[in-house]
C-alpha cells in the first residue's frame, strides 16, 4: 500500500510537471519535505518526528493562486486512551487549493483527500496485527498575504464526520469530529540562481478532535487537542 501511494505520487507529479511545461511558465510544478513534531494535551498522541515529503504544481499570476499536490507523511496514530497502541503507518494526503489575490491579500479555501494507515494495533489483548484506516474528506477556508519575498497562509478545517474503519469493525470508530487551523508560511530564499527556486517553509497547526466510539464503546466519548510545528524546504521548478 506504501509503495503504491509512493508510485502515485511519482505519476502524478510527471503529469504535472508535463502540463506545467504546454503552459509556458504559467504553472510550476515543486517537490518539497518537511520534519515536524507533535504535542498532545489529552488521549491520543502521535509518532516523532513526523518526515513528509511530496509534489505538485503551483500557479501564482496577477489575481489568482492556485496549488494542487500529494504529499506522503509517517505521521500515525500511536495511541488513542489506551485502547489501541500503533507499531506503524503513514499518511497519504491529495489537496487543492485556489485563492483570489486583491492587492497582497489572499482569499479562498480548498478541500484535500487523506487516508491514514495505522498498522499492527491491539484492541485490549484480543485483536493483534491489524490494520485501521484514518479516511478523511475535508474542506477549508483560508486567507493570507503574499509580501515580496514571503507568503504567509491561514486555513481553518470546516466541521465534517472523519472515519476510522478497519479489523472488521467497519464504521465502528465514526464521529471524529475534528476542527484544525493551521498556519502556512513560504520564504523565498533568492531572487537569482540556485537560490530562485527555493523556499524554506515553516508550518504550525493546531487541531482539536472530539471522537465518539459509540459501535465500540457505549457512551465513550474521548477528547483530544495537538500542536503540530515543522519546517523545511520547497524547490519550484
Amino acid at each position: 500500500m506504501k509503495l503504491r501511494f509512493i508510485t502515485l505520487l511519482a505519476m502524478l507529479f510527471l503529469a504535472f510537471a508535463g502540463v506545467a511545461n504546454a503552459q509556458n511558465g504559467a504553472f510550476a510544478p515543486y517537490v518539497d519535505g518537511s520534519i515536524s513534531f507533535s504535542g498532545t494535551g489529552s488521549v491520543t498522541s502521535t509518532s516523532n518526528p513526523n518526515f513528509t515529503v511530496g509534489g505538485g504544481v503551483e500557479s501564482s499570476t496577477k489575481h489568482l493562486l492556485l496549488d494542487v499536490n500529494a504529499q506522503f507523511n509517517s505521521a500515525n496514530i500511536s495511541s488513542l486512551g489506551g485502547i489501541l497502541s500503533n507499531t506503524g503507518g503513514y499518511t497519504g494526503t491529495a489537496t487543492g487549493s485556489a485563492y483570489y489575490k486583491l492587492g497582497g491579500f489572499l482569499l479562498g479555501g480548498g478541500a484535500f483527500w487523506s487516508n491514514q494507515v495505522a498498522s499492527g494495533q491491539t484492541l485490549g489483548e484480543s485483536l493483534s496485527n491489524v490494520s485501521f484506516n484514518y479516511k478523511q474528506v475535508r474542506a477549508f477556508v483560508g486567507g493570507g498575504y503574499q509580501f515580496k519575498h514571503d507568503r504567509i497562509i491561514a486555513t481553518y478545517l470546516l466541521p465534517g464526520i472523519d472515519q476510522i474503519q478497519g479489523a472488521g469493525l467497519q464504521n465502528a470508530f465514526t464521529g471524529v469530529n475534528s476542527r484544525v487551523g493551521t498556519v502556512n508560511n513560504e520564504i523565498f530564499l533568492g531572487t537569482t540562481g540556485l537560490r530562485k527556486h527555493l523556499r524554506l517553509t515553516q508550518t504550525v497547526s493546531v487541531a482539536s478532535s472530539n471522537t465518539n466510539l459509540q459501535a465500540a464503546f457505549s457512551s465513550a466519548g474521548l477528547r483530544t487537542s495537538t500542536v503540530t510545528a515543522g519546517a523545511g524546504l520547497k524547490f519550484v521548478f
